[in-house]
């Protein structure tokens, strides 16, 4: 997958210089991206760069817009399951360099996460459904903390400090309103009812999840419970 892929289709929807800062400063992202998986010793996932900002419909005020500036989603491809992260422009063109970094491992987590429940069928007791694994996006339990899955302090400083029960970041929320929504850029409006993932339990049966992954969960957890 091309990380700037979606980008390039989408340059004639967006101001020259989004597109210009945006390829600017998607070094920050490599970096955020290398220094997760050196923190990590795991392999980042699939990711790209999406220029349709999602927005929790449920929104009305700054301060407490749902602005996704990045999720983290599995898809079923060819009969098994992906799992890809979805970085959005105005988290590049409008974040700290601490910020990005903190989504980046945060994301991360959630992909942990995923790799977990899918590789135990955790789904199965989590849903009524025998057949299809259905769930909100962010509503999958508990992460592993970032200090059990980073060795660099300062990562999980900017995770801890910029999450709590959610991204916090004022600054960042208000140049994104002010240069993003305001001016009418590519944006969509995401209801809760639709920010649901549905993946066919035969789909999560065939997948081979990365067994660097499956050992750092299995050690992780031993660590926690000893």
């Amino acid at each position: 997958m091309e990380p700037l892929g979606r980008l390039s289709e989408a340059q004639s929807s967006l101001p020259s210089h989004i597109v210009k800062k945006t390829k600017e400063r998607f070094r920050f992202v490599s970096a955020g991206i290398k220094r997760v998986e050196e923190a990590s010793q795991l392999t980042y996932p699939q990711f790209y760069v999406e220029p349709v900002l999602a927005v929790s419909s449920t929104s009305l005020e700054l301060g407490k817009l749902g602005i996704m500036y990045a999720r983290t989603i599995p898809l079923e491809h060819q009969g098994k399951v992906e799992i890809i992260i979805q970085l959005s422009i105005p988290l590049i063109v409008f974040g700290v360099t601490t910020t990005i970094q903190a989504v980046i491992a945060h994301e991360f987590m959630h992909y942990v996460e995923f790799v977990r429940k899918f590789s135990r069928l955790d789904v199965l007791s989590d849903e009524r459904s025998s057949t299809i694994f259905e769930a909100p996006l962010r509503d999958m339990g508990r992460l592993f903390s970032a200090k059990d899955l980073f060795k660099d302090k300062k990562l999980v400083e900017y995770v801890d400090k910029k999450f709590r029960n959610g991204l916090h970041d004022v600054k960042l929320n208000e140049k994104t309103l002010k240069g993003w929504i305001d001016r009418g850029l590519p944006s969509k409006r995401v209801g809760l009812d639709t920010n649901r993932v549905k993946i066919p339990i035969q789909a999560i049966m065939k997948t081979t999840f990365p067994k660097e992954i499956i050992n750092k969960i299995r050690e992780t957890e031993n660590g926690s419970s000893g």
